[in-house]
């Protein structure tokens, strides 16, 4: 699925892993995943079960305290999928131009992410 023929990078993107949870309409439907890179504007990012990426997206992404320099920080973010993409054997890559983003409050962050236990996926 090819949402937007012409892409451009209007800012740089770091390469990070970081866990990423894909909301997929109820509050408690969600895939799981790994980002590959981050700018404000734009992520790449890979999920490992096959879904459909609706044209508006919402995901949060976990930054973990060695990058916050505190406390792990949830952020959730919206934006458009520009780009989806099989990437074997990981599962599939989606692009996304990213709307507005909210840092989620401690309260917030209580039990709405699923982290992922095997840690040594986003460091590797």
């Amino acid at each position: 699925m090819k949402l937007d023929s012409e892409e451009r990078r209007g800012q740089r993107r770091v390469s990070l892993r970081l866990p990423v949870q894909v909301q997929l309409g109820g509050p408690n439907e969600a895939v799981m995943g790994v980002t590959r890179n981050l700018s404000a504007k734009d992520a790449f990012f890979v999920v490992f079960h096959e879904f459909t990426p609706r044209p508006e997206i919402e995901f949060i992404v976990e930054f973990p305290s060695e990058i916050t320099l505190t406390h792990p920080q949830l952020v959730r973010c919206s934006g458009i999928t520009r780009r989806v993409e099989s990437v074997h054997p990981e599962g599939v890559g989606v692009a996304v131009t990213i709307n507005q983003y909210q840092f989620l409050g401690e309260q917030e962050s209580r039990g709405h992410f699923r982290s992922v236990a095997t840690r040594e996926l986003y460091t590797s």
